[in-house]
């Protein structure tokens, strides 16, 4: 994974730092973390984030905390303590659903079955991902996709060291296989027909907008490169079908050939061509 990114200036755009109350225990944990994502650490001498983002001028910090958790930060946010912390979100009830025996309607509608191999082509914070790892099991894969490189590197960890979950959950969390690019850059370098399926949810960006739960990931999230997704390259690599999560009356939609519309919740629907 390309962890390294950099400013017009040469200093690196992300760093780790550690807890305003570390202890030298707690330094040494948060430097072996930034030495394993190849990224910079600053050392906190007990200055706030804001006071921190101001003299070493990273757009992105990366607080490691005593339990082990790491939480994001960026130079624009106003709650300079709390910033983004993993959770696994929708995908822990949608899980206990399934193993209840409850259908899930993307499942279903993308026809996932033991052994598949899947991409999220837009992962953000991997709760579908988790859920596709769930349902693909032990002997399938669920490669995830996020451009956004702050985010890549949180939830990426999350998922590795996440607790508090059955282990049903744990076990899908561990599973993902989630790589910091853009899509339309991962996909073009794989083999036609590669993998089972496809998904891509361009609407994260629009989330994010609405909802206020979601709104303290608006400073990491990357735009959309354009109104709507290339879909040339998920369509020459999917065995079974490419699957986008769109709202009704979503334009570009009615511009695709051979593609079936099935219902999901609310005003969400999915899009599936193959």
């Amino acid at each position: 994974m390309n962890v390294t990114k950099f400013s017009d200036n040469g200093m690196a755009a992300i760093a780790v730092t550690e807890a305003a109350d570390a202890r030298e225990a707690d330094r040494n944990r948060a430097k072996e973390t930034a030495d394993k994502l190849c990224l910079p650490f600053l050392t906190r001498k007990k200055r706030s984030l804001p006071t921190l983002f101001a003299v070493t001028g990273f757009a992105y910090l990366i607080v490691m905390h005593k339990n082990g958790t790491l939480s994001l930060h960026s130079r624009d946010e106003r709650d300079d303590e709390k910033g983004f912390i993993y959770h696994p979100g929708l995908a822990l009830p949608r899980i206990k659903a399934m193993m209840q025996g409850q259908d899930d309607k993307l499942m279903r509608v993308a026809g996932i079955t033991p052994g598949d191999v899947v991409i999220d082509a837009t992962a953000g914070l991997c709760s579908d991902a988790v859920v596709f790892s769930y349902a693909v099991g032990d002997l399938g894969r669920c490669l995830a996709f996020e451009a956004s490189q702050p985010l890549a590197l949180v939830v990426a960890h999350g998922l590795q060291t996440y607790q508090g979950v059955p282990d049903e959950v744990k076990n899908a969390m561990r599973r993902v296989e989630l790589l910091h690019a853009r899509f339309e850059d991962a996909l073009q370098m794989m083999p036609d027909r590669s993998v089972d399926v496809v998904y891509l949810d361009p609407m994260f960006e629009q989330t994010i907008k609405r909802s206020s739960a979601m709104a303290m990931l608006k400073p990491f999230a990357l735009p959309p490169t354009s109104e709507s997704p290339d879909l040339f390259h998920p369509m020459r690599i999917a065995r079974k079908k490419v699957v986008i999560k769109i709202r009704r009356h979503t334009p570009y939609v009615h511009q695709l050939k051979d593609v079936t519309i099935a219902a999901g919740s609310g005003s969400t629907t999915y899009a599936i061509l193959g």
